[in-house]
């Protein structure tokens, strides 16, 4: 697109008026899509009309010279039109063709709507469907000698190129679920591409409406002095410092937003409410100010956008969020009420009364006492799953509505324990796993509430000799009596380790080593504590890390027994006995020190042993070669690259390859190379367990998937919708039962067993 200036002189003769005009010289600034030749012809059939010229020549060898430049900063233009009519002849014409800013409908042949006064003109054009960028023409007029002098300006509609910014911010957040590319889409790219948009939509809208204009007032002659192209009016001052304060506020809602102002859970809603909202009511704005529709339609799109307004309040209601931001809409009616608590039977009380004694002791290989089974890593090596689900239909067993919360269930005894949100208090539930009755209950009054996350408790309980050892999302740190769910000794660990409050709660699974259960409240005084089984007495203290999202793990390295924490600065081993840190490693995820993913220990070929680390938000994965050397551990890195970003879920390991979600896609990463062996299947942010000789995926819809354990290719060989809703709890297996449960329901599923594995079974059962 190029602006032309075109300098010509012609002779005009027009033979009604003694006083034949000869050499007028005119400067004209020309803006089409079309032959600049071609536009100049017609202007000059518009000049010779309007002043009733009969004949004119043209010198295209000296005295037309044409010149290209630059489009200014923003859409703009200025004029200055000399005409040979009178002020009150020019009010006349313009009024004939101009409707009022009334409610009532303008005429078919007007083709402006605005104000027509003495000290000048305010239109919009009129284009009637043919565009909806209108600009705006403003004049003001002097009387000459000659007839009247006319300064233009034509300006965008600024209410316009706010609402395409809020436009392609709203496409960015709800079309890019990486932070990196909501980031670039809601700042950058979004601002260009609205800006374009309104240059062409605005150049395109004057080219129709500047020559309506020039028809109508009869202009003789154009002229475009360098001083008069940039003067600056008040009026265009204003519309500059309005942009500018326009775009000041956008930044600093957006660094707010964006770098730690606003509470990382709020940014999702924050960047949704602002960019709809602004949407709106920058929409209204233009519709009634500056779009020059006839008020019939304007009064229609009013009465649209209030029923719609009602209609998405009365009807629509968000219902959380996803993993990757997105808001949840759901029916009203249809919607989880989170603050009532809702569970199978409704029972209350906190005392059951059974008449049973619950043992909640491990008593066989089959029993889940702990996270993610006994070594927290995911993996079950004595389950070998069918994979036909055709013929052998995994049963559910139960299914039925259970608290607030994303712990995930352990199991001993055939009994299930879990932890939920009932009303205003966090509850420890014990279930009955063969028919999903409640045995127990046991609350606290606490709520821990988080608009991304959801409420609820987030830690999974832990089994140690019939007891239960349960940490709430608040700190609130209980053992329980395992067969009626009666308190020990109750401790808040936040208060105890002087450490604040984390932004989606304690999410720590309580770890017991021999005498002592260890749990990482997160402080720069104490981000782990250990206190004595019996007792509650506090042993010691480590640590000055703030926590993150994953749970304590026992290791063995070196020939040495260690506890993994994942904390906000990085990964840390601290010896069991004293809490002494014997290694660490630096591994910072913004926002809000998100690392989640429990890491992998890995032996190479080689017998070197390694761990393996990945978190989300483009932080990637690396693999840490681990060594005693002169009686230290030395963590240096192997290798590190994006092809695994674990955001919430974890990972698991077999034969020297590492299967997670990468955001929401499943991958195969060699941890011999880091390279990437394959990625393949959208899961959402799920979780996942490994079995013999599958990769089962409780998938973020609630879909019990199962995929093949081979790094040659990713192979979906079944699949069973079981829940609604989103669904970040882990799945608990034990034995062929699977637990799974999200913030609303839970359900017991038996998976078919190949006919080998069955046979192992019967002939171990049958062994003395």
């Amino acid at each position: 697109m190029w602006v032309c200036h075109y300098y010509a002189k012609a002779n005009i003769i027009g033979p009604a008026r003694s006083d034949a005009l000869e050499g007028i010289r005119f400067d004209l600034e020309i803006v089409s899509w079309r032959s600049s030749d071609l536009v100049y012809h017609e202007l000059l059939a518009v000049v010779k009309k309007s002043a009733d010229c009969v004949s004119s020549d043209r010198n295209d060898n000296n005295e037309l010279s044409r010149s290209s430049s630059r489009m200014r900063g923003i859409p703009y233009e200025q004029h200055v039109i000399e005409t040979s009519l009178s002020i009150a002849e020019i009010q006349s014409r313009l009024k004939a063709h101009c409707g009022s800013s009334s409610w009532r409908r303008p005429d078919r042949t007007s083709q402006f709507v605005g104000r027509v006064d003495d000290t000048g003109f305010g239109l919009v054009p009129l284009m009637w469907g043919q565009s909806s960028f209108l600009p705006q023409f403003f004049g003001r007029w002097k009387s000459t000698s000659s007839g009247t002098l006319i300064t233009l300006q034509i300006v965008p509609n600024l209410a316009l190129l706010v609402c395409l910014l809020c436009v392609f911010g709203v496409m960015g957040i709800l079309v890019y679920d990486r932070l990196w590319m909501r980031v670039i889409l809601t700042s950058g790219v979004n601002i260009l591409m609205a800006y374009l948009l309104l240059q062409l939509g605005f150049l395109v809208a004057v080219g129709q409406a500047y020559g309506k204009l020039l028809k109508i007032i009869n202009a003789t002659s154009v002229s475009h002095s360098e001083s008069e192209r940039h003067h600056w009016t008040l009026r265009q001052l204003g519309i500059e410092l309005l942009g500018g304060v326009i775009v000041i506020i956008g930044a600093a809602i957006w660094w707010g937003i964006h770098t730690g102002a606003i509470s990382v859970s709020l940014r999702p809603a924050a960047d949704l409410i602002i960019v709809a909202w602004s949407t709106l009511i920058f929409a209204v704005i233009w519709l009634y100010t500056l779009s020059g529709w006839s008020p019939i339609t304007r009064v229609r799109c009013l009465f649209f956008c209030l029923a719609a307004q009602v209609g998405w309040t009365w009807l629509i209601t968000i219902d959380g969020f996803a993993g990757d931001g997105r808001p949840l809409f759901t029916w009203r009616w249809l919607a989880r009420d989170n603050t009532t608590g809702t569970v199978a039977d409704g029972r209350t009380s906190n005392s059951i009364g059974i008449a049973e004694r619950i043992d909640l002791r491990p008593a066989g290989s089959n029993d889940l006492p702990a996270f993610r089974g006994p070594h927290r890593d995911g993996v079950f090596n004595t389950i070998r799953l069918e994979a036909n689900w055709e013929t052998h239909k995994p049963q559910v067993i139960w299914q039925q509505p259970i608290g607030v919360g994303w712990s995930s269930f352990v199991v001993a005894g055939g009994y299930a324990v879990t932890q939920e949100q009932r009303g205003e208090d966090e509850a420890v539930v014990c279930y009955e796993v063969a028919t999903g009755r409640e045995c127990w209950e046991h609350r606290e009054k606490a709520r821990f509430q988080e608009m991304m996350g959801g409420d609820g408790p987030r830690a999974t309980p832990t089994l140690d000799d019939g007891d239960v050892y349960a940490l709430g999302a608040t700190g609130i740190f209980q053992r329980l009596r395992g067969h009626d769910g009666q308190p020990l000794r109750s401790v808040n660990v936040i208060d105890d380790a002087k450490a604040p409050t984390s932004l989606f709660g304690l999410t720590g699974s309580p770890l017991i080593w021999n005498d002592l259960v260890i749990v990482n409240p997160g402080g720069r005084e104490a981000s782990l504590v250990a206190y004595e089984k019996q007792t509650g007495k506090r042993r010691w203290v480590a640590g000055s890390s703030l926590t993150a999202y994953a749970s304590p793990q026992l290791v063995t390295l070196g020939g040495v027994e260690q506890i993994l924490t994942f904390n906000a600065d990085g990964i840390f081993a601290h010896a069991p006995v004293s809490g002494e840190i014997l290694w660490s490693y630096p591994w910072v995820t913004p926002p809000e020190y998100n690392n989640v993913c429990q890491p992998v220990v890995w032996r190479d070929d080689a017998g070197l042993e390694t761990v393996f680390l990945s978190s989300g938000y483009g932080k990637g994965c690396v693999l840490l070669d681990v060594a005693l050397s002169d009686g230290r551990f030395i963590a240096t890195p192997r290798w590190q690259n994006t092809h695994l970003k674990v955001k919430f879920s974890s990972v698991v390991a077999r034969d020297g390859f590492v299967f997670g979600l990468d955001e929401n896609i499943l991958v195969c990463l060699d941890l011999r190379s880091g390279n990437r062996r394959w990625k393949s299947g959208r899961y959402g942010y799920g979780q996942l367990i490994l079995t013999e000789n599958h990769i089962l995926v409780l998938t973020e819809n609630g879909d019990v998937v199962l995929c093949e354990a081979t790094s040659e290719r990713h192979h979906e060989v079944a699949r069973l919708s079981v829940l609604n809703g989103r669904t970040w709890n882990h799945p608990a297996l034990s034995g062929h039962t699977l637990l799974i449960r999200n913030d609303r329901t839970a359900a017991c599923l038996k998976l078919p067993l190949t006919a080998e594995s069955i046979r192992n079974r019967e002939t171990a059962s049958t062994t003395p």
